[in-house]
This record gives structure tokens, C-alpha cells and sequence, in this order.
């Protein structure tokens, strides 16, 4: 985009091509007419007062002005859906669009990412949306080996991470404001109705984080939970490291606790070792075979994927001031990977109709994304970038 020149636009060429033509012609009947003047012997300053009127007559005084009005009546019929238009050259430069490059979170798709997923102990289980606490649960009291199991030792070490490395938390609107109305000492207990839905809960912070914290808030209250295990150090998201990183006190005389998530092939090459049934396991050619497995099986669903691990800081203390820069004075290499959750966003309504529209008209369609490509892959078949029959 930087290296972007500043082009004319299609209508502006034209209006140049056609110009020098009648330029062209122009100049051409004047040289002519005064030609033939002088041969004939008429007067030398009539003949050129001719030849500048011939010149001027062919000039299309009305262009500009036809020009000007059917863009601004085409920008005027835009604006009633929606569009507006900021220079006139743009009308006509949207309706020569050949290729649209579209981000994915949030304009194809709602932006509402839901936990569905998550894979630990070589098992990938799913995870009921918590939009309805009371039933959710239910399903999991009712159990199945398609459910995950809260109480498994593994899993519990998956909710910790999912929890403390988060910083997504729900908002309370004023009783005037639009909306959510619960204030946060009523929420704890509001959320327990059958009628409440946790899923429309408006939240502050990334749409994935949001989305774990809903599911882990409808297994145990979030600021109760990290409350527990102090915030020591952090390092942010970035795009660079594609991994969010915090350190946690986990009481008085016990070491700290480093817990990571981020992108799971980032996150896997840190890991040396992998919690199974609540142990720490070196990690084989076997269990990333594995691991490969579920994380393509779950992208592929169109699911985004995320990793955790984490590592107990037994050289470090509560007091310990921690540094990023120049180096870090905390290990961030041979971890304890524990596992994957995978959250979906679904497109928005209209999407794929408005795709096939393009495809009609001959427009390219693309998808900007920092997923996955098999994420990408997956949701791209679904709002019709991608044709199912082609892969």
C-alpha cells in the first residue's frame, strides 16, 4: 500500500484520451480552414480570427458539467444505501472494480467468536456454548465421551491458563444506557436464570478472549477466579510474536506461574513437554503427529484455534521484578503445552449472497485474514470465495 502511485481513474483517462482527440481535430479544421483562407488571399486577421473561433467551437463546454451531474445523482442514489461518497471520481471507480479484498473477522463474519471445542489428553471434546448457564450445566452433569470433562486433571490446567491469560472482561452499562442492563453485583446471580442469555453479554477486549471468558464464566466467576492468582507480569499480543504472555503469584510460598496462549504452532515450539492426565510428558514425533491432527481437524472446520501452556517458575519469586528488555530474565522456551480450544465465528447473513453477486459481475473476491490457512480455507467455503467442488 505504500508503494501505491497515484493513478488516474478509469472515467479520468477517458476524459484525457477523449480531450486530445477533439484537441486533435480541433487544431487540425482550424490549420485547415486558415490554410485555405490565405491560399483563397483573404485578409490575414479575419483568416486567424476564423481559425480561433473553428477551435473554440469544437471545444465541448458541456462535458464537465454532464460529467459532474451524473456522478453527483449517482453518489446522491448510493447515499440512500448507505455508501458515501467522499470524491465523485470514486463512483465510477467502484462500478470498475475488479478485485475486492475484504478482512474476514467482523465484516464476513459477526465478530462472536464462541468457544465450540477444546483437545487435551489426545481428545478433542466439545464444549457446549454457554449461552444459557442453567443448561449448560446440564449437559455437562449428563456427561458423554463427546463432552469434556471438567474434572479431569488436564483440563483443569487448560481452564487456569484460559483464564489468567485474559484480558477480556464484561461490561455493566449504565441503567440509562441501551442494552445489557445488569449492574455487576447483580450478575453473578442474574446469570443463573433460565432466561439469560451469556452469549449477548457485552464484553471489553479481543472477540476471541471474550469468548473464553463467557465459556469459563459460566463454569466459575472470572474476577473471583484471577483473583486467586495475581497478575505479576505481562506481555501483550502482538502480531509479531503471536503469543500473549503472563506471569502469576500462586500464593505466598509457591513459585510463580508462566501461562502463554497464542497461535498453536507458535506456542508448540516453545513446548518441550505435554500435560497428560495431569502429568508433564516430553514431548515424541508420535504426539505431534497427534497434535498436527486435531489442529488441522479443528481448522478445518472453520474454527479458530488456539494453544496454551505454561511452566512453573520454581527459580523465580513472587518478588522477583520481571523484565522483557534487553532479554528476558524468565524462561519462555520448554514449556508444558496443555492443550487447544477452538472457537468459531459464524458469517454474517448475506454474505454468500453478496460473494455470489460479485463472482457474477466478475469481481475477485479475497479474504485478508491472520488465520490459520486452514481456518481460512474453511471459511472462505462457507461464504463461497472458495467453490466447494474446486478443493
Amino acid at each position: 500500500a505504500t508503494e501505491t502511485s497515484n493513478e488516474a481513474t478509469p472515467i479520468a483517462r477517458e476524459i484525457a484520451a477523449f480531450i486530445k482527440l477533439i484537441s486533435a481535430v480541433a487544431i487540425f479544421l482550424g490549420a485547415a480552414v486558415l490554410a485555405i483562407c490565405l491560399w483563397f488571399n483573404f485578409d490575414p486577421i479575419k483568416s486567424v480570427v476564423l481559425m480561433i473561433g473553428i477551435i473554440v467551437a469544437n471545444v465541448p463546454e458541456g462535458l464537465l458539467v454532464t460529467v459532474t451531474v451524473s456522478l453527483a445523482l449517482t453518489a446522491k442514489r448510493m447515499s440512500l444505501k448507505a455508501v458515501l461518497v467522499k470524491h465523485l471520481e470514486a463512483v465510477e471507480t467502484l462500478g470498475s472494480t475488479s478485485v475486492i479484498a475484504s478482512d474476514k473477522t467482523g465484516t464476513l463474519t459477526q465478530n462472536r467468536m464462541t468457544v465450540q471445542h477444546c483437545w487435551y489428553d489426545y481428545m478433542v471434546k466439545a464444549t457446549p456454548a454457554a449461552k444459557n448457564i442453567p443448561d449448560f450445566k446440564a449437559k455437562l452433569a449428563a456427561g458423554g465421551a463427546d463432552v469434556y470433562d471438567p474434572k479431569s486433571a488436564t483440563y483443569e490446567e487448560l481452564f487456569k491458563v484460559a483464564q489468567l491469560c485474559n484480558n477480556a472482561r464484561f461490561l455493566f452499562p449504565k441503567p440509562d444506557e441501551e442494552g445489557f442492563q445488569c449492574t455487576e453485583e447483580e450478575f453473578p446471580t442474574k446469570m443463573n436464570a433460565p432466561d439469560f442469555n451469556m452469549l449477548m453479554c457485552p464484553t471489553a477486549g479481543d472477540a476471541s478472549e471474550s469468548g473464553i471468558l463467557k465459556m469459563c464464566q459460566a463454569q466459575e466467576d472470572a474476577l473471583e477466579y484471577r483473583a486467586k492468582f495475581p497478575k505479576l507480569f505481562e506481555i501483550k499480543f502482538n502480531s509479531t510474536n503471536k503469543w500473549q504472555l503472563s506471569i502469576h503469584q500462586t500464593g505466598e510460598k509457591t513459585a510463580p506461574l508462566l501461562v502463554m496462549k497464542g497461535a498453536p504452532e507458535r506456542v508448540w515450539k516453545r513446548c518441550k513437554y505435554i500435560m497428560i492426565e495431569g502429568k508433564e510428558v516430553p514431548i515424541t514425533p508420535e504426539i505431534t503427529e497427534k497434535y498436527n491432527e486435531a489442529y488441522e481437524g479443528l481448522g478445518g472446520l472453520g474454527e479458530r484455534v488456539l494453544g496454551f501452556a505454561m511452566k512453573s517458575l520454581k527459580s523465580c519469586s513472587n518478588t522477583t521484578k520481571y523484565v522483557q528488555k534487553p532479554s528476558p530474565n524468565f524462561p519462555t522456551e520448554e514449556l508444558t503445552f496443555v492443550g487447544l480450544y477452538s472457537l468459531i465465528d459464524p458469517p454474517r447473513e448475506g454474505v454468500p449472497e453478496a460473494v455470489a453477486k460479485c463472482k457474477r459481475a466478475r469481481i475477485k473476491v479475497f479474504m485478508v485474514t491472520g488465520d490459520h490457512p486452514i481456518t481460512a480455507q474453511a471459511i472462505a467455503k462457507q461464504v463461497g470465495i472458495i467453490d466447494q467442488e474446486a478443493w
